[in-house]
């Protein structure tokens, strides 16, 4: 039995939606409305909403997203563009971050699923004009909470261990961030083939 920190799992189930997609999400709003509505019919509640300028709206997935965007596991393309990508960076990772989901709650990606093929592709302006006509969107005002998240800060689940750990370091910016830096000057500099050859392929 292995456990799991809050935030790895919010990354995971982030990474679950934009993988969901057939070529990534397109736009943040977009994002945060497929969020919302796995999450509404979902017990458990990954990210925490309120009201804001174009609906529900979640702090947390936008410093997710621009976390998960400076590792490079999302991409293309920067997160400063007025209507990003979200694509996940390899099937592996979007591999493990379904089984890390799945193994802790099994609901929610179901819901993820079933999300992203009703509603995922809808026009933007469709997407917003549904959201807002839910029952819950008429009782509240501007920066009103609509939902409060109830992660705890650990969760336990039955996952091999190398995955998870996996996982975790290749989310994880203060691992990340560092080593690409470091294989970008390495880039930058000239080296002997054979030395090359060893730092990128060991």
């Amino acid at each position: 039995m292995s456990t799991v920190a809050k935030r790895t799992l919010q990354k995971a189930a982030l990474l679950a939606i934009a993988g969901t997609f057939q070529k990534g999400c397109y736009g943040r709003i977009r994002f945060q409305k497929v969020a919302y509505f796995a999450q509404r019919n979902s017990d458990k509640k990954f990210f925490s909403f309120k009201i804001w300028y174009h609906g529900q709206y979640s702090e947390e997935i936008t410093a997710l997203l621009r976390e998960l965007r400076d590792t490079g596991t999302l991409g293309p393309g920067s997160e400063q563009e007025p209507c990003p990508i979200y694509q996940v960076a390899s099937a592996s990772l979007y591999s493990g971050a379904l089984k890390i989901v799945a193994a802790v709650f099994p609901d929610f990606l179901d819901c993820i699923k079933t999300t992203v093929k009703s509603v995922g592709y809808l026009e933007e302006e469709v997407l917003l004009r549904l959201a807002c006509q839910l029952p819950e969107m008429q009782k509240t005002a501007h920066g009103d909470i609509l939902e409060t998240g109830n992660l705890p800060d650990e969760v336990s689940l039955n996952l091999d261990t190398d995955i998870l750990e996996d996982f975790a370091l290749t989310v994880n910016p203060k691992f990340t961030m560092p080593l690409r830096t470091l294989i970008k000057g390495l880039d930058s500099v000239s080296l002997e083939p054979k030395v090359r050859d060893f730092i990128f392929n060991a």
